[in-house]
């Protein structure tokens, strides 16, 4: 090795002065052993055997370049590797571009584990023989040189197409009837394309058929001898010639003569048996059937009949190896040959070990995780060796997933996230062959990612298209009543309920029925997103109550969690009926109040001494005041106001009384409001200030 690499040595000294050696037909071949620091197994391997049994010196090298030790055999043949990359066999490139593994050397590909490298065949220093190794089909797979046992891997060349006519068949049917079978062999991308059958006698041409088929059936015309030629039409041409050329004798038709035998197996102890014979100037009168088992004659029957076939149903229990002869006879005597002898079998009662795959279970862990659970069953001594998962989306294979078990149960664990539809076969490896079934085909989806509903309804009510109206007594009035999907996905199912307060009474609606307990309710089929339903609602107020009155709807929808999902509500009132009212004089508590007049001559009239002020001196305080005359006490008052040595207060002229104000005042605008408040607040003052003057007088 150390000469072969002398070139690249120099080269590590003088990067650029040395240029790549042309090889020619003088190229210098080394066989002899290289026991330097270069070779992968030192001094070398010449042959199989060596290079087996030498194998662990380089194993991690060989295996970089995907040699086992029990790829060393085969088909191994004698080769030179060039420096230009060639692989030559018998004077025949048959790979290129050469690549190997040295040791000891800078540069190349570095091989783990080792001090090795992968360098080009140009780095060697002269042509090296070798064991090259060729696959079933002929083409190269890799070569170890044998002076230093270094692997060589290269490209594999393209073969040339090859086609040969291997053999011609003929098959006699019966005496005049043959079948003609061709067999070829086309390599390397070579093709058939037809067969050509070609019959002579005597010279003259009988047959000369062109087929696809490979097989021909033939009747000879006559007894004699016949010329038969095969030809291969191929993508290389015309192939006959050796044993695609051949000699047909039909033999001359006998008096009588046992043309074949049938068998058929009826099952596996019972046998049909169909002999034929053939005629000439004969009578057949009858057919012998023998079975042998060896030389040993076992049965024997004999049909008689004229017919030219006839029919025999053997039964045998014991199993074992038969021969059935059949012969012809006739008014001429008895007829057989080769053609009426078949072998036929009776096989024992089958002990057949068996294996099945019996469930696939799929389920579902975790979000992208799975679970196939797997059960098998054997019998009559099969076993289990491992079960196969093969996950198929939409008909293509992703993934395959083996568990190596004996057990007739196993659990695999699956993870996919790519949304779509599976399907997991399960395969049960048993000595009995790989079974599956399809109880062991299941099927299960990844959904895509939900997208995230929002659903949402809402309602509004309005009276006379208002949140608030006044109406009539037992005047008939409208609500508008609209439900819309706000929410992102379609609703169905929403229930509409309207149940107003006492005093209001439902008359109709635009749809829904309204019930007995004066409660309207409609469901609402289905409603789409962003759809509005509109409906009417007629009613009235049959009499009048104070204050407002509050009509209610609400509406729930299936698909909107709580419940109601919304509510919306409006007003109406209904104007008093006002009373002729009378000021009066209330003589319980001396005050002046407005009744309805028909309730006046319940009270006093408003000038009555009960209602009437006085001034007073009050004892006690030593003060002159105004009290009601229903007040007065002597105890507590004198009307001799000089008890109180003031100056007499000239009594005040009483105040007319004033109408009730109203129960609920119109709403007016700010600026009313203002003037509302500025004079409650001046007639606050005013008492305020009344009240000080009487203390100070």
């Amino acid at each position: 090795m150390r000469g072969k690499l002398l070139g690249f040595a120099l080269a590590l000294l003088s990067v650029a002065t040395v240029g790549v050696v042309q090889l020619n037909a003088n190229a210098y071949v080394d066989s002899s052993r290289d026991c330097d620091q270069y070779a992968v197994v030192r001094c070398g391997t010449m042959s199989a055997q060596e290079a087996r049994n030498k194998y662990d010196e380089g194993s991690k090298i060989f295996s970089r370049f995907g040699i086992s030790k029990s790829d060393i055999s085969g088909d191994l043949r004698d080769g030179v590797v060039y420096e230009n990359g060639n692989v030559v066999v018998g004077g025949k490139v048959v790979a290129t571009g050469a690549r190997t593994a040295i040791r000891n050397m800078s540069g190349g590909d570095k091989i783990n584990g080792t001090n090795a490298a992968v360098y080009p065949a140009s780095r060697m220093g002269s042509a090296q023989t070798a064991m090259v190794k060729f696959d079933k089909n002929g083409r190269f797979m890799f070569a170890i040189m044998k002076p230093c046992g270094n692997p060589v891997v290269a490209t594999p060349t393209k073969p040339k197409p090859s086609a040969e006519c291997k053999n011609l068949a003929i098959d006699k049917i019966n005496r005049t009837t043959y079948k003609f079978s061709a067999n070829a062999e086309v390599k390397n991308g070579a093709k058939v394309k037809s067969y050509t059958f070609t019959v002579k006698r005597k010279g003259e041409v009988l047959v000369n058929k062109t087929q696809n088929s490979p097989n021909y059936t033939f009747n000879a015309p006559t007894a004699g001898n016949y010329q038969v030629k095969l030809t291969v039409n191929t993508t290389e041409g015309p192939r006959s010639g050796g044993n695609c050329e051949k000699v047909l004798t039909v033999p001359t038709k006998p008096d009588v003569e046992c043309t074949g035998l049938a068998v058929k197996a009826l099952s596996r102890t019972k046998y049909e048996f169909v002999a034929t014979a053939d005629v000439n100037r004969a009578q057949v009168t009858g057919y012998i059937f023998e079975v042998y088992e060896g030389q040993t004659r076992v049965a024997r029957e004999v049909v008689n009949t004229p017919k030219l076939s006839a029919k025999y149903v053997y039964n045998q229990a014991k199993s074992g190896n038969y021969t059935v002869k059949a012969t012809v006879k006739s008014n001429l005597g008895n007829q057989t040959g080769p053609q009426c002898a078949k072998p036929f079998s009776i096989p024992p009662i089958p002990v057949t070990p068996t294996a099945a795959c019996e469930s696939l279970v799929v389920s579902s862990i975790t979000e992208g995780t799975y679970r196939f659970d797997a059960t098998a069953s054997v019998t009559n001594g099969a076993t289990v060796s491992g079960y196969t998962f093969d996950v198929s989306r939409d008909g293509t294979l992703v993934d395959s997933v083996n568990v190596d078990s004996t057990a007739l149960t196993a659990t695999a664990q699956y993870n996919q996230s790519e949304p779509g539809t599976y399907s997991v076969k399960l395969t049960v490896r048993t000595s009995a062959g790989p079974r599956t079934s399809a109880n062991c085909v299941a099927p299960f989806t990844i959904e895509e990612p939900p997208v995230e509903e929002n659903p949402a309804i809402s309602i509004v009510k309005t009276v006379e298209n208002e949140k608030y109206v006044r109406v009539g007594v037992n005047v008939e009035y409208e609500y508008q009543i609209a439900v819309t999907n706000d929410g992102d996905v379609a609703l169905t199912n929403a229930v509409v309920t309207d149940q107003p307060q006492a005093g209001i009474t439902l008359i109709s609606a635009s749809a829904g029925t309204i019930s007995a307990n004066n409660t309207w309710v409609y469901t609402i089929p289905t409603l789409a997103v962003q759809e509005t339903a509109t409906f009417t609602l007629k009613a009235k107020v049959p009499a009048y109550l104070a204050g407002k009155l509050t009509n209610t709807v609400c509406v729930d929808a299936p698909e909107v969690p709580g419940t109601p999902d919304d509510c919306d509500e409006a007003d109406v009132d209904v104007p008093p009926e006002t009373p002729e009212e009378v000021p009066v004089c209330n003589p319980e508590d001396g005050t002046i109040i407005t009744v309805p007049k028909e309730d006046e001559d319940k009270y006093v009239p408003v000038d009555s001494p009960e209602c009437k002020e006085i001034q007073v001196c009050v004892l006690e305080t030593n003060e002159v005041t105004i009290i009601k005359k229903s007040d007065f006490d002597s105890k507590l008052h004198s009307t001799d106001l000089s008890d109180c040595e003031e100056t007499p207060v000239t009594p005040e002229t009483p105040v007319a009384p004033v109408a009730p104000a109203p129960t609920e005042l119109p709403y007016t605008g700010p600026a009313e409001v203002v003037a509302q408040v500025i004079g409650a607040m001046s007639l606050a003052g005013a008492s305020a200030y009344y009240f000080t003057s009487r203390r100070s007088n």
